[in-house]
């Protein structure tokens, strides 16, 4: 009788570990699931890294060609008919012209702004990345680290209540086996 409560009470413990082990595995395998997101938004970043870098660099043949035909076709061709001005037709080709060079300078500015928006935004792909990689570590951490400390402190735990509830039971069977001796005893000595 003694011996069965505490038998019944470190079952019962057991079960408690069982399931809050099992508890645990979730957590485990969910926080696996954000590792696995977590890899997948850094291969993302890295293909918008790449693009970025490509952007950048079209970009960049962009605005030189422009300024390439500004400088080179748009120019002289301005000089030339600024100079023969005389003419109502060179007049109307001079302004055509120069609007021309306007809008090429407009877009020429508009593509520089859009370099150096893709410019800025390529550290801070890689700032996220690292962040993505720092949390990655962590995980792993808990995986190596933590969780199975976690499990041993449980299991410690358990195994100091189970002797603990041993002692109990033994002292109480030194008592029980002690009032038999003395009631023995007694009974002898009557």
């Amino acid at each position: 009788k003694l011996f069965s409560g505490s038998k019944k009470l470190a079952n019962n413990i057991y079960s408690k570990y069982t399931a809050f082990s099992k508890e645990i595995d979730k957590i485990l395998i969910e926080v696996k699931k954000y590792e696995y997101e977590i890899t997948d938004t850094n291969k993302m970043l890295d293909t918008m890294y790449e693009e970025n870098i490509s952007y950048y660099s079209d970009l960049e043949k962009y605005i030189l060609t422009c300024k390439e035909y500004i400088n080179n076709e748009l120019m002289p061709e301005i000089k030339k008919l600024s100079d023969q001005s005389e003419d109502g037709y060179s007049q109307i080709q001079l302004v055509r012209l120069n609007e021309m060079k306007d809008i090429l300078e407009q877009r020429v500015y508009d593509l520089e702004l859009a370099k150096a928006v893709s410019f800025q935004i390529a550290p801070k792909i890689k700032l996220i990345q690292k962040g993505n990689y720092n949390l990655i570590r962590k995980i792993n951490s808990a995986f190596v680290i933590t969780m199975p400390l976690f499990k041993q402190g449980i299991i410690e735990a358990i195994t100091i209540k189970q002797q603990k509830l041993q002692a109990e039971s033994l002292s109480a069977l030194d008592e029980s086996t002690n009032r038999l001796l003395r009631q023995n005893a007694e009974n002898i000595v009557n």
